[in-house]
């Protein structure tokens, strides 16, 4: 029901979820290709079991190499049996791909019933319909929102304060943004808005220290999405003091009257 809220009200939670999981709310098929999203030494170990016989193994030495029995482990630590009484019965060279074949169909289908009550939560919000006219990674853009971040979409929603688009402090702000990576642009994301993902409007807005502004801190007001800049003597400032920022000053928000922060805005000194 939380997934439907956030699709509802168009604000995306920070979630990193597996694509086994977005395809099985649609009802798409899954494959062992999910299961290597989701644990690639299970899916190494049985392809290691599939072609042992590649690396000179045969059928008569087989079970001298591979003494596993037909049940494995799931994500929680439990031990299941792949068919009845499988803890009893030996993977032999013979069988080595049905066992494979089990291994991936059970550890695939692991979580369904919890799948589907959140498929069941989000159908009782929304229409019927709503997920049979859904690809998965529609719905997990409409849900967690865009994973990559671009600055020209960020730059074309941002609104700004008692100041234009081509103001000094505006300008010294985008060029910065333009040479950060993406792990930056999170950063920086989380520390204004606490999230990390598109789509996110941020408001820019400019303060005028009492002293030197290069020695002043960048602010943010995660409530408002908003984050307040001097105007600093270059770019390399604005960036290198944004960096300090976003990586460093985790209390930094003070949430309250942006015309009150010329009085407490942040130098290095304060952080240090």
């Amino acid at each position: 029901r939380l997934m439907a809220g956030c699709i509802t009200i168009n604000e995306p939670m920070n979630l990193s979820l597996p694509a086994l999981l977005w395809k099985m709310l649609v009802c798409v098929p899954v494959d062992r290709h999910d299961l290597l999203g989701i644990d690639a030494m299970c899916i190494k170990c049985l392809d290691d079991i599939c072609d042992i016989d590649s690396k000179g193994v045969s059928a008569a030495e087989f079970q001298d190499v591979i003494t596993e029995s037909f049940k494995t482990v799931l994500s929680d630590g439990s031990v299941v049996e792949l068919v009845e009484g499988g803890s009893d019965r030996p993977v032999t060279f013979d069988d080595r791909h049905l066992y494979a074949q089990l291994v991936v169909e059970k550890r695939l289908n692991e979580s369904k019933a919890q799948i589907m009550a959140m498929r069941q939560g989000i159908l009782d919000v929304l229409p019927a319909h709503f997920l049979a006219l859904m690809m998965w990674k529609e719905l997990e853009l409409r849900v967690c929102g865009i994973p990559e971040i671009d600055v020209n979409d960020l730059k074309k929603s941002a609104v700004y304060d008692d100041i234009q688009e081509n103001d000094p402090v505006v300008i010294q702000f985008w060029s910065a943004l333009a040479t950060f990576n993406q792990r930056d642009l999170k950063h920086l994301l989380r520390f204004i808005a606490g999230r990390s993902r598109l789509p996110v409007q941020i408001k820019i807005q400019r303060v005028t220290p009492q002293s030197n502004p290069d020695n002043y801190l960048p602010q943010a007001h995660t409530c408002f999405f908003s984050i307040l800049l001097p105007l600093y003597s270059s770019v390399e400032v604005m960036k290198e003091k944004l960096l300090y920022a976003i990586y460093n000053c985790r209390a930094i928000d003070t949430d309250g009257d942006p015309d009150d922060m010329d009085d407490g805005m942040m130098t290095d000194e304060d952080e240090d």
